[in-house]
């Protein structure tokens, strides 16, 4: 890919443009505080976050800028029962059918538009969230800030659902089905779409191939700016710190509370909105609710009430 990239980037004119292979969690050939922005695109849900947002603060200059981008699959949007038939096939759990060949987290993390990536609040600010869910009520009828369409033949259409990792995980666990374009019998590509034309009359006509379907697909933009100094350093340098009993509790100079009510209110709403239950996120939902209850009984202890 990198061999590819630079033959396709003229030296002359991009003679400041680079291309180093690396892990996003371990970045040692840039400085600190070196770069003006991050771009991941389709890449992310992949990520060690534990690892990762150390080394973004650290190489990231003050004021910039993370910016994260993934789509998930695509839907028919002009077709809702054929896209039902796709949704079984993509994510059923039966084993001959897609979904126990998906990986996860990562599928999980773009499947819910990078929702579940949370750039920390004391370095981070001004996040932002740009998404897209689209409908089957037709073209463009989606919600959000619309991404990524195309209209394309439903035999195009085999072939980039072939592309997808689930698939190749499938391939390997039965070697033996080889689709019709093979010689075979048939995949689980090919079922698919036999039970989508099935339930879609305009699908059912010679050279069903060459027919051109619209197709959508839900993405989700992640943008975040790098704070000027950390947010704990200017609330007092409050943090938390764990006790005998393995709870955390606040420690140092006073944590202000509109912050902690700031952070709580983003992470529940994402929370209800998940389709998948994030245990990281629920622990940090958790460890803000006993900041808060902390400092409601440090205040009320400080401002006892009139008698």
């Amino acid at each position: 890919m990198i061999k590819q990239a630079q033959a396709l980037t003229s030296r002359t004119q991009f003679p400041n443009v680079s291309y180093q292979e690396a892990s996003a969690e371990s970045l040692p050939s840039l400085q600190d505080s070196s770069v003006d922005m991050i771009v991941a695109a389709q890449a992310d849900h992949w990520s060690d976050y534990s690892r990762l947002f150390p080394e973004m603060k650290r190489v990231v200059r003050r004021e910039g800028t993370l910016a994260f981008w993934a789509y998930k699959d695509h839907v028919f949007v002009d077709s809702p029962r054929a896209t039902d038939v796709l949704n079984h096939y993509a994510y059923g759990e039966n084993r001959e059918l897609l979904g126990p060949y998906w990986s996860r987290p990562g599928c999980s993390s773009v499947h819910s538009k990078l929702r579940g990536i949370v750039p920390p609040s004391d370095d981070w600010k001004d996040v932002q969230r740009v998404q897209y869910e689209p409908s089957t009520k037709g073209p463009r009828l989606g919600s959000g800030t619309i991404f990524l369409s195309r209209r394309i033949k439903l035999g195009d259409c085999m072939d980039y659902i072939r592309t997808w990792s689930s698939f190749h995980a499938w391939q390997e666990a039965h070697p033996a089905a080889k689709g019709r374009q093979q010689g075979g019998t048939g995949d689980v590509i090919d079922k698919m779409f036999d039970a989508m034309r099935s339930v879609e009359p305009a699908w059912q006509v010679d050279g069903w191939e060459e027919k051109e379907v619209e197709m959508g697909w839900g993405a989700g933009l992640l943008l975040a700016r790098k704070r000027s100094e950390n947010r704990a350093t200017l609330n007092g340098g409050a943090h938390l710190q764990k006790d005998a009993s393995g709870e955390n509790h606040p420690s140092g100079p006073r944590i202000r509370v509109v912050d902690a009510l700031e952070d709580l209110q983003n992470l529940r709403l994402y929370e209800q909105q998940q389709e998948y239950r994030d245990i990281e996120l629920i622990r940090m939902l958790n460890q803000h609710e006993r900041v808060l209850k902390y400092r409601a009984n440090e205040e009320r202890e400080q401002d006892p009430p009139n008698s």
